[in-house]
């Protein structure tokens, strides 16, 4: 725990910087960039969301949010063990993105988790 005791603000500035990124406070974060074909070609130069992959995504992305989800969830445990105070902002926004990541990426029909 004394790692987490020292380094506390510098992971709530990161954990600030991923809830950050949910735009329009679903729960879910948006990857600025379309991810669409030619939507990363010119001067910017900008990758989309999944670099390493051949498909671009961007926007809602379910590889992104699950990693998000789960590195807010954990710091939000081990905050809670150290007895750091949180802000409630990440509870907020780890409920959100609970109860909304099936609706979104989850299709019934194909059984295919996608995006």
């Amino acid at each position: 725990m004394p790692w987490i005791i020292k380094n506390h603000s510098k992971v709530e500035h990161r954990a600030k910087i991923i809830a950050d990124r949910d735009q329009n406070g679903d729960g879910l974060i948006e990857y600025e960039y379309s991810g669409n074909s030619d939507s990363w070609v010119g001067n910017h130069k900008q990758r989309p969301a999944n670099w390493w992959d051949t498909i671009g995504y961007g926007h809602k992305d379910a590889f992104n949010d699950i990693i998000s989800l789960t590195a807010i969830e954990k710091y939000l445990i081990v905050a809670e063990k150290a007895g750091i105070k949180t802000d409630p902002a990440f509870k907020v926004f780890l409920d959100r993105g609970k109860s909304i990541f099936s609706k979104t990426f989850y299709n019934p029909k194909t059984g295919i988790l996608g995006g």
